[in-house]
């Protein structure tokens, strides 16, 4: 004869402790063949227990085979206690073993870790129809809103480590060593108080809190700092590099150090940052990363720059501090004063102008032209305009004479104009000794005998 079961779903299995002392109930309805028959009522568990750490199984009985009945169906709510006492086990065909009444140690143990609850489909060898309702597994909690007393549960007074109403759980920072319920032991975890919970054979802490990690949950995790094995929920503190928000956190990880000034140090600062907590812009960078959404970016110095120089340009402003020399500007991109060129390829050089010609030292800057004071000429304002000369005398007016200079141009540095033939003087308006008769020809040469004349010399008009 073939047994049929009706198999509970998942919700009604697992850790089932606390139903220990209730009960089971459910109502179960059979129909059997109307009329005279020769089917009889079989006698099987009409409920089997199955679970704990060997996978043990255990039925009970509760069917009164009604072997006087003429009623062909059956409809019963169904109460079954779930202690120990009136269960039996079976064996693998579903069949009671004589005399094997489990302890309750062991019915607790098969309740502590149920697999499969099975409750009697077929109850005749003639039954046409079965059905089970309002399947109901009681089970005692301190939430629970039913009037009802869990008077059979019991609750244990535990002792530290352990928690649970029969101390089968350890408490949050214990571990039940090697998972041995049975004589099993709740070992503190070493978690720094940081965890809750451990690996019950390797001791590793499972999932690490405020801000920790580590096996033990003895460091603080990347982006934290401080001494985790204090065991205080503030252990941890957050890298500020320099700043907590997000704009201005350029470093990902940080240590404890006690001689820094904020008592750590940032350990990734990126290109371009510096100092503790990477507060500061290196050599090359400038900005203030002490300031939300202020960074650290590349100074604009050009090639103009002395980039040798360590803080050649200012770390706050960006202004390049150590130009080459003939550069100057905010970026290195102006000749400095007194200089003419073009910056943008490198080419700046003095003006050099005469400061006795020159207005001033400036010149054009980008002809290189100095500005000449009256009668100076010149790119350097150091010669004479046409017309003045005797530079050491402030390039005054040749006043060449007209009638015996050959132009109205003198010599730019003693001032000496060009005279004609005979003729002498700074500004060309006398006959030189032994000659005569100033003219626009010059002047003729007296020709005196020498014989008979007292020296060279004639009258100049005769």
């Amino acid at each position: 004869q073939n047994l049929y079961f009706w198999e509970a779903p998942q919700e009604y299995l697992g850790q089932n402790l606390y139903t220990y002392g209730n009960a089971l109930k459910y109502i179960v309805r059979y129909v059997i063949v109307r009329g005279d028959t020769s089917g009889v009522y079989t006698y099987e568990p009409d409920v089997i227990l199955e679970g704990g750490p060997d996978s043990s199984r255990y039925g009970f009985r509760w069917h009164k085979r009604p072997e006087d009945s003429d009623e062909d169906e059956f409809n019963s709510t169904i109460i079954l206690p779930l202690r120990e006492q009136n269960w039996f086990r079976v064996d693998d065909n579903g069949r009671e073993i004589p005399d094997s009444q489990p302890s309750r140690q062991d019915f607790a143990l098969l309740l502590n870790d149920l697999k499969r609850l099975l409750i009697r489909a077929k109850y005749h060898t003639d039954q046409v129809s079965g059905g089970l309702y309002q399947t109901d597994l009681e089970k005692a909690s301190n939430s629970s809103a039913s009037i009802k007393k869990a008077v059979g549960t019991e609750q244990c007074e535990c002792p530290p480590g352990y928690a649970g109403l029969s101390c089968e759980y350890c408490e949050p920072g214990y571990r039940r060593v090697n998972n041995v319920l049975v004589n099993g032991v709740c070992e503190k975890c070493n978690c720094n108080n940081h965890a809750e919970s451990c690996d019950p054979y390797t001791g590793v802490c499972s999932e690490c809190l405020h801000n920790t990690t580590g096996p033990t949950c003895g460091e603080c995790k990347p982006g934290f700092y401080g001494d985790a094995t204090r065991g205080r929920e503030d252990d941890c503190k957050p890298c500020a590099c320099p700043l907590l928000i997000s704009s201005n956190n350029f470093s990902p990880t940080c240590r404890l150090e006690s001689s820094a000034k904020y008592g750590y140090i940032c350990l990734e600062c990126p290109e371009g940052y510096t100092g503790e907590r990477c507060e500061l812009c290196a050599n090359g960078y400038f900005g203030n990363p002490l300031i939300p959404g202020g960074f650290c970016a590349p100074c604009d110095c050009g090639p103009n720059a002395n980039t040798t120089v360590e803080g050649y340009c200012d770390r706050l402003t960006g202004q390049c501090k150590y130009c080459l020399e003939n550069f100057g500007g905010w970026k290195c991109d102006e000749c400095l004063p007194d200089h003419w060129g073009n910056a943008a390829i490198g080419d700046c050089k003095t003006c050099n102008c005469d400061l006795q010609g020159s207005i001033s030292s400036q010149c054009n800057p980008t002809t290189g032209q100095c500005e000449c004071k009256p009668n100076y000429t010149g790119v350097r304002c150091d010669h004479c305009a046409p017309g003045y000369g005797n530079i050491e005398l402030g390039c005054v007016p040749c006043n060449c004479n007209t009638t015996g200079s050959m132009d109205q141009f003198c010599d730019e540095v003693t001032g000496q104009c060009h005279c004609k033939p005979g003729v002498f003087g700074q500004h060309c308006d006398k006959c030189l000794e032994g000659h005569f008769g100033f003219s626009n020809n010059g002047c003729e040469w007296c020709n005196c005998n020498k014989l008979g004349s007292e020296g060279p010399d004639c009258d100049e008009f005769t």
